[in-house]
């Protein structure tokens, strides 16, 4: 969420990430599942939750600009001011990279380039404060993002506009009463090609040039005056989602087919904190969400004649799901804090899911109308220990089952058709399916280390071992691990600040192998790399930052397709910044 608005996209659940710069961004909550189920459907794995930047005091903002190797190219901009009881903020976020090459350097053909990206974003911010017990906010974003992916005739563009108004009111004895109503507009276009195998010469076979989407929602909560030993806070959320994807398929882009469909999500929930005794609090979260899919269709036609071959209206589906969760934290000694906590929670599939398919190279994978929404229920504990000042240890353990767990199913390999069109040699026909049970375990060690006043050490760990448990349809399956999740992944870094004005830093990342493809096929290597970077304060207001990213140019492996091409991330780069306070 970014200031109590939903950030996933209401189409394809997706996180635009390249949208946000840290100039705007003033502060990053991150809650596990157990303390965030209070919030709806979509934060079945926790919360991440950004809140912007207020006006600043005593000047006007901040600019940056950046620069780097590949040839990107940013800048950003924001800026704020008070006029009595109004407060108005803005910030204009602008991105261009010419690069890097996604396809592996012995994979590459004539045909592969470099991937571009140019993005635009701009924020508006409006606060009133009518006294000190109400004030009312409007919101307005709006953002267009241009990708090419690698070849001359692939790519994708999207648009996106977000408005949104918010209050808050302080009640009799401290109550209080926040609403918020939001309504976001999304278009997208996506087109995928198909490459011969010496990387010579491609063809558009996917043409999905208009995927419109929006909602429409909002939150009305009440939250008890605070107290030493109970706070309370209920609320109700609703939230309205429609989207559909309109393409041109099969050889010669020669059939179309529209399909789309509606979601509708009402909930209401309640939170308890109770404080036993001064170092312990019990976090209760109570919700109930009643969950609609409505009018999903299906229609397909053949452009030269008009002829109509499919023309499909889906049931609608409809149920009221609750969950719950509960956690205990206690502080039994100076420097300790530890959680237990317990969680249910469940996902509706997307409409993305449910009706728009997709293909990557020659793999093509299909949507699924009957898909059933996903259950998690979890169990976590974590531990905290600061025995000095200086020290901070933190560890955690958490497990999750999952029922109904959703993901892309291989059915068969071409050459063939399929109803999604020509399957070539080395491709494959895949499709979006539930599994009746996976569990996903993971082990996290974090550490937090002033070795002296101007050098910092941190370092942070996690083991994830997620498997398919149980998968009658597709046998498989079972005994898999995810897609795209590594058993061990980590990262040591080293801050340090001889002066005031200069500051230094070395990272290292590393990573286990991990798979490319449910069926654990396709499997891409660990990898190790290393940062590091300097920041110069040249003035009270002016700093300067260097940076060198993935230092010995390692090639990481981020895809592989069925007939062998390999993607990877981009290599070595030099950044440098300059930030000047306004």
């Amino acid at each position: 969420m970014r200031d109590g608005v939903p950030q996933n996209d209401p189409f394809g659940g997706w996180v635009n990430w390249a949208r946000y710069t840290p100039d705007l961004i003033a502060l990053v909550e991150i809650l596990p599942p157990s303390q965030s189920m209070a919030w709806g459907a979509q934060s079945a794995g926790g919360m991440i939750h950004l809140i912007s930047e207020k006006a600043p005091e005593n000047r006007i903002g901040t600019f940056r600009a950046m620069a780097g190797t590949s040839g990107q190219r940013s800048a950003a901009v924001f800026a704020g001011t008070k006029t009595g009881p109004l407060e108005i903020t803005t910030g204009l976020h602008h991105l261009r990279n010419n690069g890097p090459m996604s396809i592996h350097p012995e994979d590459r053909g004539p045909i592969d380039q470099a991937q571009l990206l140019e993005l635009t974003s701009l924020d508006l911010t409006g606060q009133w404060i009518f006294n000190d017990k109400t004030r009312s906010q409007l919101l307005f974003n709006t953002y267009e993002e241009e990708r090419q992916a690698g070849t001359p005739l692939s790519g994708n563009r999207s648009e996106a506009t977000d408005a949104a108004w918010k209050f808050s009111h302080s009640l009799e004895g401290d109550q209080g009463l926040q609403g918020l109503l939001y309504y976001q507009d999304r278009t997208h276009e996506n087109r995928f090609t198909s490459v011969n195998a010496p990387r010579t010469a491609e063809n558009v076979v996917l043409d999905q040039f208009d995927i419109p989407a929006s909602a429409f929602g909002g939150h009305f909560i009440w939250s008890s005056p605070p107290d030493r030993t109970r706070e309370y806070l209920a609320g109700m959320d609703f939230r309205q989602l429609s989207g559909e994807t309109n393409e041109d398929y099969g050889f010669g882009l020669s059939s179309r087919r529209k399909a789309g469909g509606d979601q509708r999500f009402t909930g209401l929930f309640g939170k308890l904190v109770y404080r036993p005794a001064p170092l312990q609090s019990v976090f209760l979260n109570l919700r109930v969400d009643r969950w609609e899919v409505l009018d999903g269709f299906l229609r397909e036609e053949v452009l030269a004649t008009g002829e109509v071959t499919v023309a499909e209206r889906y049931d609608d589906r409809s149920s009221t799901t609750p969950n719950a969760s509960l956690s205990w934290t206690t502080s039994p000694a100076h420097g300790v804090q530890w959680l237990i906590g317990a969680s249910s929670a469940f996902r509706l599939p997307t409409v993305n899911e449910l009706y728009r398919p997709f293909r990557v190279g020659s793999d093509i994978t299909a949507a699924n109308p009957d898909l059933d929404p996903k259950r998690f229920y979890t169990l976590e504990t974590s531990l905290k220990l600061s025995p000095v000042k200086q020290l901070q240890v933190e560890g955690g353990v958490d497990v999750t089952w999952i029922s109904d767990a959703i993901t892309n199913v291989y059915l068969f390999s071409g050459p063939s058709d399929s109803p999604g069109g020509v399957v070539p040699a080395g491709g494959s026909y895949n499709q979006r399916r539930n599994i009746e049970s996976a569990r996903v375990e993971r082990l996290t060690l974090g550490l937090r280390w002033r070795m002296m006043e101007s050098l910092h050490v941190r370092a942070d760990y996690r083991l994830a071992r997620s498997v398919f448990s149980e998968s009658p349809d597709q046998p498989l399956l079972e005994g898999r691990e995810f897609p795209h999740i590594p058993l061990h992944r980590g990262n040591v870094s080293l801050i340090w600040a001889p002066s005031p004005g200069l500051e230094c830093f070395i990272s290292s990342q590393f990573s286990s192998h991990q798979f490319d493809d449910p069926l654990n096929t396709r499997a891409l290597s660990g990898y190790g790399r290393l940062d590091a970077g300097a920041r110069f304060l040249l003035s009270e207001s002016t700093s300067l930052t260097l940076r060198l990213a993935n230092a010995f140019d390692k090639t990481i492996l981020t895809g592989e397709s069925g007939t062998g091409v390999r993607q990877i991330a981009e290599g070595r780069e030099f950044w440098m910044g300059l930030r000047i306070e306004l």
